[in-house]
């Protein structure tokens, strides 16, 4: 009986897509890059709170975009990670997913890296 030992990385990964998953993209992951490519330096919490709209119900109240800001949060590191994006804390690269703290705003890693200075 060996125990199952995953490292808090492992945890965050997404599970792989399978053969048939890779033609259609996971449409949270669609729209963080898209997101990323035509807005100034979004924060995942920005991110969020636009994945929810149209998505949630009214229902839900003004607070619902949050159930969507974890799931953001690590698709932004997995994408950190693989070099599709990269995490900018106080305007500065991060170079360790890992070890970003606080607020991060996030850019695409293929685009011009100008853009807007932004308070964190």
């Amino acid at each position: 009986m060996g125990a199952d030992v995953t490292t808090s990385r492992e945890r965050l990964d997404p599970v792989p897509m399978s053969e048939n998953d890779e033609k259609k993209p996971d449409a949270l992951v669609a729209f963080i890059l898209e997101r990323a490519a035509y807005e100034p330096w979004p924060a995942a919490d920005e991110l969020a709170r636009a994945f929810a709209v149209g998505r949630v119900k009214p229902k839900d109240g003004p607070e619902a975009w949050r159930k969507y800001l974890n799931p953001v949060k690590q698709q932004v590191l997995y994408l950190a990670r693989t070099g599709q994006v990269q995490l900018l804390r106080k305007g500065e690269v991060v170079e360790d997913p890992d070890e970003v703290r606080g607020r991060v705003t996030i850019r695409r890693a293929d685009l011009p890296q100008t853009g807007p200075a932004r308070e964190e």
